[in-house]
């Protein structure tokens, strides 16, 4: 199918629309929303081995959480897992390196075009805060409402 998309599109024109993303993304041209990760627990959070370095495990303990429930965040510019509400500037090292490169590569790749050229606009990006540390959201950021619906984002799955 990325084959197939790709020849509609010549490497020119798609090289232009990554510009353009690049350059929404480093000019902070999109919603805050834009950059919301979610993730659902697949277990309680208690059961997972070790929460190091997952954002959604950890969010899930602090507002305890149970399997199958949807954890919503963003990474801030310290490298941090913050609700929406509470992210005051996204970190976009970590979105341009962590959520976008490695996906559009993939899709290129599979349909064998350089990608070297096409995502220079991302890899001039700065690395992520947080490249090289355990990812740990900051303690005490989030309240439950009595709705079920945190303010950090989390949504409770319907029991």
């Amino acid at each position: 199918m990325a084959t197939q998309l790709l020849q509609k599109r010549p490497p020119e024109a798609i090289r232009l629309l990554l510009c353009r993303v690049a350059e929404r993304l480093r000019d902070n041209n999109e919603p805050r929303n834009s950059y919301v990760i979610q993730k659902t627990l697949s277990a309680h959070p208690s059961e997972y081995t070790s929460g190091a370095g997952l954002y959604h495990v950890d969010l899930g303990r602090r507002l305890n959480l149970g399997a199958g429930d949807v954890v919503a965040y963003t990474i801030d510019e310290t490298g941090s897992a913050q609700s929406i509400a509470e992210t005051q500037a996204v970190d976009i090292g970590y979105y341009a390196h962590k959520q976008i490169i490695p996906v559009v590569e993939r899709i290129l790749e599979s349909a064998h075009v350089d990608t070297r050229d096409l995502l220079r606009p991302f890899y001039e990006m700065a690395k992520p805060a947080a490249a090289s540390t355990k990812h740990r959201p900051t303690p005490g950021t989030a309240v439950v409402t009595h709705e079920g619906e945190s303010k950090s984002g989390a949504r409770r799955r319907k029991r």
